[in-house]
């Protein structure tokens, strides 16, 4: 299959209409693990892959599609539609060339965001990332892929969200750990589901099907998008109440365990409720 341009440019068009952060974060190759205790702690780590994917670079993909497939009209002086000259058509192309440009400007200093293609924004991104507490390091490995060591300890009735990122806006989460009145702890984890997550990182997702589709296409900005691939676990000393996986729980030690494997076809949010007190 051959990554038509206007599949491209429909594509990126439908994204820019959902991303409202300079930039949108995916899993790629992974491992997880919540850690939920009686005692009122949790433990979160996250090792392995996460993907960035920059609103400038979606706009100028948007653009450069578009360039791509440009098509001139002319018209008689009846107003039917007529063959452009070849001076005409060159002048209209240039045109849209130049309207193009200058939205890229525009747009690119109201949301400036991450551009993997740029070192320096690159390296800026890093460096917020280290800053914030429980990123123990970030890699970059090129193609705004990071190799990440997450990793933090807190207390279940302060909530948690992963990933929160200091001067971006939204992101779609990966997991999501919630308390009740009661003592319940409810967790999902909508980023591991490529195919009920929806939003932005869902149509991510149908980003990276496109890159898969034609993955040695040159002129395809997706073939770098890599499928999620991992593990989630949530452990925990308390009763299980509600889960989806297959299995159900083993038991390792004092403690019970979950597990998902994930994977681009996974259908189910996973999720599990648990009562602690």
């Amino acid at each position: 299959m051959t990554t038509t341009p206007k599949t491209i440019a429909d594509a990126v068009i439908a994204m820019l209409a959902l991303l409202l952060s300079g930039c949108l974060l995916q899993p790629g190759s992974f491992t997880s693990q919540l850690t939920v205790l009686r005692d009122g702690t949790f433990t979160y780590s996250y090792k392995g892959e996460i993907q960035a994917l920059s609103m400038n670079a979606l706009m100028k993909m948007g653009a450069e599609a578009e360039n791509a497939e440009f098509e001139p009209t002319c018209y008689d002086d009846d107003y039917e539609e007529r063959e452009c000259t070849d001076q005409e058509a060159e002048q209209q192309r240039a045109e849209s060339v130049e309207e193009n440009e200058q939205m890229l400007g525009m747009m690119s200093q109201m949301m400036p965001g991450l551009d993997p293609g740029d070192p320096e924004s690159v390296a800026k991104f890093v460096a917020m990332l280290e800053e914030q507490r429980g990123w123990n390091s970030v890699r970059d490995m090129g193609d705004g892929i990071f190799l990440v060591d997450f990793a933090i300890t807190s207390r279940t009735d302060r909530g948690f969200v992963f990933p929160i990122l200091e001067q971006v806006g939204y992101i779609d989460p990966f997991v999501i750990m919630a308390t009740t009145k009661d003592g319940r702890v409810r967790v999902k984890a909508p980023g591991f589901s490529m195919q009920e997550s929806g939003g932005a990182m869902g149509m991510m997702a149908g980003l990276g099907a496109l890159g898969a589709a034609d993955s040695e296409d040159e002129d395809n900005p997706f073939a770098a998008i890599k499928p999620i691939s991992g593990t989630f676990r949530v452990a925990t000393d308390g009763e299980i109440l509600t889960n989806n996986t297959t299995d159900g729980a083993i038991r390792q030690g004092a403690l019970r365990v979950l597990e998902w494997p994930i994977d681009k076809d996974q259908a189910a949010v996973p999720e599990t409720l648990i009562r602690l007190d």
